[in-house]
């Protein structure tokens, strides 16, 4: 929650590390029940088949963002995250993917490198002369690196760069959602 505060006020949040994760910590309960509702919808879709639950993740991906940076709540940050990503989901599928594709090769590299030479040992050719497949630990210090690349690097850069997506995406559609549009989709996720 801090790093949403964090990047939504611009990678410079009030009272640095401390104020973000205060502020973050208020939007607790409403981003639990975004969630909440995401998952609802999302399972419901998926009912139906797999690819419409998937593709309407993507109309509600950017929920979070509209609450963080708009501080809307609930089925009204659906309903603006719906209004956002319509007529470029596929812009944004797109998008995602190779932030996707970039993210499993880069870590896949990186853990070769980490793994590889204990994997190696393990892997050797006697080894599977016995007719069992071998097994082995990921090493303490590959863990650790392996964490640290996760939660200091990729999370914030996913982060980031769905945020950015939705900056271009509010910057294109700076109209307001009205009432009644908004009305009328409440109706339509619901149902």
């Amino acid at each position: 929650l801090a790093l949403l505060r964090a990047v939504t006020e611009n990678g410079d949040p009030q009272g640095g590390a401390v104020g973000a994760f205060k502020r973050g910590i208020a939007f607790f309960f409403a981003f639990i029940w975004i969630y909440i509702l995401i998952g609802l919808s999302t399972l419901g879709a998926t009912f139906l088949l797999a690819i419409p639950g998937i593709i309407l993740s993507f109309y509600l991906s950017m929920s979070i963002y509209v609450l963080f940076a708009e501080n809307r709540r609930g089925m009204s940050a659906l309903t603006a995250s719906w209004h956002y990503v319509k007529g470029y989901i596929w812009s944004i599928i797109w998008r995602q993917i190779v932030l996707f594709f970039f993210v499993f090769l880069v870590t896949f590299l990186g853990g070769l490198l980490i793994v590889g030479p204990a994997a190696y040992q393990e892997f050797s050719i006697t080894s599977f002369q016995s007719g069992q497949m071998p097994t082995f630990e990921t090493p303490l210090y590959g863990q650790v690196i392996y964490l640290l690349w996760m939660y200091l690097v990729i999370t914030p850069l996913v982060v980031t760069n769905t945020y950015r997506i939705y900056l271009a995406l509010k910057e294109i559609k700076t109209t307001n959602v009205s009432v009644p549009e908004a009305q009328g989709r409440k109706k339509w996720i619901i149902a």
